[in-house]
């Protein structure tokens, strides 16, 4: 049996008959003006390829990092952070991260969420990055995904479906930005 590879870039752009993806256009407009040297070792093609970002992934000495791999939302969350908390401690300014909440993964059962699904994932989330000197939420999550799928006739973001943008999105940033 032959693994499919999905072109999750073309197939929203598809679906929601977008040119771009809006929340890739965001960060790029957001940081093409700074003289910083990005990682981008766990981010998406379509914004890599924003950047011009040719092959190489600033691994060392960089000032920012993009985490936008869709992959990275299948691993537990303890690997997720852990991998988060290790780029933000070694940039120079912070980090942009995002994650998946279809493929949610936690770790174990936490009776203590008792509320709706976007005030438990701002309360995971929050929990979950709090070694960050500020945390930017930019989160799109609905409670109820399948009801509001579309706006005006057109696939609304965030609607916990896949798509090369995760729906989780966060801004950590370090007290010298």
């Amino acid at each position: 049996m032959v693994k499919r590879v999905h072109d999750w870039y073309k197939l929203q752009k598809d679906v929601g008959s977008l040119t771009s993806i809006p929340q890739d256009k965001r960060i790029y407009d957001r940081l093409k003006h700074k003289d910083w040297k990005i990682n981008f070792k766990f981010c998406h093609d379509g914004l890599k390829q924003m950047f011009e970002q040719k092959g190489k992934d600033n691994d060392k000495n960089y000032d920012f990092a993009l985490i936008t791999d869709i992959e990275l939302s299948k691993k537990k969350l303890s690997e997720f952070k852990s991998i988060a908390k290790m780029l933000y401690t070694d940039s120079r300014y912070g980090i942009y991260v995002s994650a998946l909440s279809y493929y949610l993964n936690p770790d174990k059962h936490d009776t203590s969420l008792s509320g709706s699904y976007s005030e438990n994932i701002s309360k995971v989330f929050h929990e979950l990055f709090s070694f960050a000197d500020r945390v930017e939420d930019e989160s799109e999550v609905h409670d109820f995904p399948l009801k509001t799928n579309r706006i005006n006739g057109i696939l609304q973001e965030g609607a916990n479906y896949i798509f090369v943008h995760p729906n989780i999105r966060f801004y950590l940033w370090k007290q010298n930005v």
